[in-house]
């Protein structure tokens, strides 16, 4: 059986959800697991321009790292070491898991609207020209002028309170 270039490229792509916001600012935040939240949580939060999350992370960073690995190896020897490893890879783990639905919930905290849901695409950039392709009332870049707001499907653009970080 012949393979096609085109199933190829479908098990590269993944599900996207695209956000907009007034501002005409476009994100895009995949499903499924976050490699760089679980490599190097902090750093990923801030990135992600979550800093609170990005401190506490740290902080568990460090307890997971050196506090606990004390305690586990004194408590239980050199099995102590395999535990601390084990919770440590647990926690990476869960974080990994849980960083891209943290990044979703975030978008609507900072005046984000879904765009679109699951699309799929190989990148970001091809979920957000996907999302512009399809959503009602939306012009190509080529056609949107300057300070032009992004609308949700189904019309017009978000009401913004008077004196709302969005409208500054």
């Amino acid at each position: 059986m012949e393979s096609t270039g085109s199933s190829d490229v479908r098990q590269l792509e993944s599900r996207v959800d695209v956000f907009c916001r007034a501002d005409g600012t476009w994100e895009a935040v995949r499903h499924g697991f976050s490699w760089f939240a679980f490599f190097v949580p902090p750093i990923w939060a801030w990135v992600n321009g979550m800093g609170g999350l990005g401190v506490g992370l740290f902080a568990l960073c460090l307890i997971l790292g050196y506090p606990l690995t004390i305690a586990c190896v004194m408590l239980f020897g050199d099995a102590g070491l395999a535990l601390d490893i084990l919770l440590s890879l647990g926690v990476a783990v869960w974080i990994g898991s849980q960083g891209n639905k943290w990044r979703r919930q975030l978008m609507s905290k900072r005046g984000f609207q879904t765009v679109a849901r699951s699309v799929q695409a190989a990148d970001g950039h091809g979920a957000i020209r996907a999302a512009r392709a399809t959503a009602p009332d939306q012009r190509r870049d080529s056609e949107q002028p300057a300070g032009d707001t992004c609308a949700p499907p189904g019309g017009s653009a978000p009401h913004l309170p008077a004196g709302s970080e969005l409208g500054r």
